[in-house]
């Protein structure tokens, strides 16, 4: 998270606010597919667990992932060709880029494609990689992308090129090289992940159809996103696209706490379903939603109060509407934070067709509001509260489903989850918004709002969130600590 966000500050610095718009509007066709990438390893993940938890041989486990990535080879063969040939056009005869940095934008444009192309080779290898739990491995090929990343930034104040196409080609190199580490690993340590040929019908309409659903929801989600980004640059010019980049970084580092977190989880919940583990599945999904949440709010009350001094740290001069931007996109990180533990639930239950029918649709749905929204004179931040609106409906219908196929209750979710957070924040917020309120805006402000905040939903979350089981853990641990 800190080297992402540090890599964002000098980013914006090199590259200016028109740059990084243009970058973020362009390079947006690759964060459209990451959205996709993660469904499809999601659901990569899911085949492969179950399996797992149900102890199945190793030459089924290879057919399912050997099935999976020829499926993926395909999906990203048939994306690049949209690329180049849909989206081309689009960006040649639509958009909104200044006519002397064409150029630039098209070599963006084709290096972004490239990435797209061996990110989605790369999911069944992270797919495997967490569905056997090897989450050391994950943690380090991630910290090393992050660490490249900021390498590749450094790299711009010394070549001699145009920063912005030197920027996307080095993003590009750091997306392959990464490939061919998951690749590597996975033939070398991991069984399962040994390529046969399998011309097995059902198995491929099988996984496509489970894929093709959880693909439908995903590039809802995605050209939702993607298309408010095209209608910013549209109505507002490429300086609001550069604030709306920073607010999604801000995402991608604040939101990595909770989507680590779940990816840890995940494996947990479908092997207990495999296993026909029902209330140990419940219990899993109930809990992992009220520590998600909890983790996440512990830097969100400072992000949410001191906000404007943070991008002002952080990035010296931010674009106009970074704030309100981010504000937002925090809100929308607590509505992911619950629901996302319900969602792998009814993933495993594979009951998936009602979500993301509904789901995809509301999330479509964003777009042509925002339009309209934006025709009717409204500000750039009301896709924001659109947006967020649609993914409440969307954790609304996964827990319909968890509580008619799963017998979850209503009773459970309050007083499981929902109590325990709550009684948490009436004890934690107090006294950070007492000294917001009581204190002028300072750095020193920052960090007491800081402090008091971590402090307290610590304190708050072992009396009131955790169970009496995992409070005697706790102290066991620290006892042996002392020793």
């Amino acid at each position: 998270m800190l080297v992402s966000l540090y890599t964002s500050r000098v980013v914006l610095k090199t590259l200016g606010a028109v740059d990084y718009g243009i970058y973020n509007v362009i390079g947006g066709v690759v964060t459209i597919f990451s959205f996709i990438n993660a469904t499809l390893a999601l659901s990569s993940e899911r085949f492969i667990a179950i399996l797992i938890g149900k102890n199945a041989p190793i030459g089924e486990i290879r057919k399912n992932f050997s099935t999976i990535l020829t499926i993926h080879f395909g999906i990203a063969l048939l994306v690049a060709v949209l690329c180049e040939t849909i989206g081309l056009a689009f960006l040649e005869n639509q958009m909104n880029i200044p006519l002397e940095r064409m150029n630039a934008a098209l070599f963006v444009f084709h290096f972004s494609v490239i990435s797209i192309f061996f990110s989605f080779l790369l999911v069944p290898y992270n797919g495997i990689i967490i569905a056997y739990e090897r989450m050391n491995v994950f943690a380090y090929l991630s910290i090393l992308d992050a660490v490249l990343k900021l390498v590749a930034v450094y790299l711009l104040g010394f070549l001699d090129f145009d920063k912005l196409s030197l920027y996307s080609f080095l993003i590009l190199s750091i997306g392959i090289f990464s490939f061919f580490l998951y690749f590597i690993y996975c033939q070398k340590k991991i069984a399962g992940a040994k390529y046969i040929w399998n011309n097995n019908s059902s198995l491929y309409k099988e996984i496509l159809s489970f894929s093709g659903w959880n693909i439908f929801s995903s590039l809802s989600s995605s050209l939702s996103n993607q298309g408010i980004n095209i209608l910013m640059n549209i109505f507002f010019g490429p300086v609001v696209n550069a604030a709306r980049g920073i607010a999604f970084q801000v995402n991608g580092a604040i939101g990595g706490f909770t989507s680590n977190f779940q990816i840890a989880v995940n494996p947990q919940i479908f092997k207990l379903w495999g296993q026909h583990q029902v209330q140990e599945f419940k219990d899993l999904i109930l809990s992992s939603s009220k520590y998600s949440f909890l983790l996440i709010s512990v830097i969100l009350c400072p992000i949410l109060l001191e906000i404007n001094i943070i991008l002002k740290t952080w990035l010296e001069n931010p674009p106009e509407n970074t704030a309100v931007f981010c504000r937002l996109i925090v809100v929308q990180i607590i509505v992911y934070s619950l629901s996302r533990s319900y969602v792998t639930g009814v993933n495993a239950i594979g009951e998936i067709k009602k979500l993301n029918l509904f789901s995809g649709i509301s999330l479509l749905s964003v777009l042509p509001l925002s339009y309209i929204f934006y025709n009717l004179g409204y500000p750039a931040y009301i896709a924001f509260i659109i947006y967020g609106l649609s993914l409440i409906i969307e954790f609304i219908i996964a827990f319909s489903i968890l509580h008619h196929s799963a017998n979850m209750t209503y009773s459970e979710f309050l007083t499981k989850t929902i109590l325990p957070i709550f009684k948490v924040l009436i004890f934690a917020l107090p006294i950070p918004i007492f000294i917001y309120f009581n204190l002028q805006e300072s750095f020193l402000r920052l960090v007491l709002v800081g402090l008091s905040d971590v402090l307290f939903f610590l304190v708050g979350t072992y009396i009131f969130a955790l169970d009496e089981q995992l409070k005697k853990e706790i102290i066991s641990r620290i006892k042996r600590i002392k020793k």
